[in-house]
């Protein structure tokens, strides 16, 4: 028993110094539920669809899994790095989706990395979304954002008094029309000397501040492709504040693009928000958004794309990681936006030849681990 005591003692304490300078967690959301969608209408190209029930994965937060460490280089310095891969928890436990992975460093300069993020501009908007930016009442329904950058890098100042900076940079994010990232091509591609960039880039810069009870932040971002006449801007200005029996949060954003010289569309979106506490485990969340885009084609003014959706949940805490919650939305948007699927709680199934729902409840639980 001694001699296993002491071989025990040993191999910690060798193994010691490894630890105080590096460590690995694992890490995760688990998040089930019970989903339906109705209200389907006919899209310009389909028929309407038959109400959708479901146990589906992710309706409070995407399911995950993720490892991420970091190693004390000395003299203030440390790496850092994040893997994390989706699941869809509903039909399968194999990893379903690439989201987050990335190495950098950090110091008394702040953080930068280099690989897969979650846009800065994106995470900053939904920080201020009480549904967490997912499931049927979450503001990316109507509020269109970049959300992954491959190829990218990042940057976080440090905070100075609870002010933060930052920005991305990519060399390509995948081709956008209307908002809707197809995601293609997945790498940069070398482009022929006199040919036009086929790449789509992006680049944005964002300050963000949080002291006590007040959260604001403001972003500028830029995407630009050569090769289709395609140019982007978006401006984002959010805000919250904690009055302790109630948080309210706002977010307001402009976008203007142009595609083949000849296809322009500029719009805004904004969202108001609450998260009411009623108990000492419960909260009711509530939201309203909007948005429109107008639409030119050469001379000819297409149309507006005009949507907005509200919703309403309940979220009660079962313990520190562990939580049930409801949530109720219905979203409403014009013909033109109704036609091509465009702001709904719930995707059709055939994309541009279905009606999207306008309609949904979501009712599950989500474990953080």
């Amino acid at each position: 028993m001694r001699k296993r005591f002491l071989a025990l003692a040993i191999g910690g304490l060798m193994s010691a110094p490894v630890f105080a300078q590096s460590n690995v967690q694992i890490y995760g959301i688990m998040d089930l539920g019970f989903s339906r969608l109705s209200g389907s209408e006919a899209g310009f190209f389909g028929d309407k669809f038959n109400s959708r029930s479901a146990v589906d994965s992710g309706n409070q937060a995407a399911s995950r899994i993720g490892f991420r460490g970091t190693e004390d280089l000395g003299n203030g310095l440390s790496a850092f790095f994040t893997i994390e891969q989706g699941l869809s928890a509903d039909t399968s436990s194999s990893p379903s989706s690439s989201r987050a992975i990335f190495v950098g460093l950090g110091g008394d300069f702040g953080r930068v990395s280099l690989g897969r993020h979650m846009n800065s501009v994106r995470k900053q908007v939904t920080d201020m979304d009480p549904f967490a930016a997912a499931g049927v009442g979450n503001m990316l329904n109507i509020n269109r954002q970049t959300t992954w950058l491959n190829n990218s890098i990042q940057y976080t100042s440090p905070s100075f008094s609870g002010l933060t900076v930052g920005g991305n940079f990519s060399n390509n994010v995948g081709f956008e029309f209307l908002g809707i990232d197809f995601g293609l091509p997945a790498d940069e591609i070398a482009i022929p000397k006199g040919e036009d960039n086929v790449n789509t880039r992006l680049w944005n810069v964002l300050a963000n501040y949080v002291r006590g009870p007040i959260s604001a932040g403001i972003s500028y971002e830029r995407l630009k492709n050569d090769a289709i006449g395609y140019k982007e801007k978006r401006w984002n200005l959010v805000g919250a504040y904690d009055f302790g029996a109630i948080k309210v949060s706002a977010a307001y954003g402009t976008v203007k693009n142009k595609y083949f010289s000849f296809l322009e569309t500029k719009g805004k979106q904004w969202m108001l928000a609450a998260t009411v506490p009623v108990s000492a485990a419960g909260t009711v969340l509530v939201s309203y958004n909007r948005a429109k885009r107008d639409v030119d084609f050469g001379p000819f003014d297409v149309g507006t794309l005009k949507g907005s959706q509200w919703a309403i949940g309940y979220n009660h805490a079962l313990s520190k990681r562990t939580n049930v919650y409801a949530t109720y939305a219905q979203s409403s948007a014009n013909d033109f936006a109704e036609g091509i699927g465009y702001y709904d709680v719930g995707p059709g199934a055939n994309g541009f030849e279905s009606g999207n729902f306008s309609k949904g409840i979501n009712v599950g639980i989500r474990h953080n681990f």
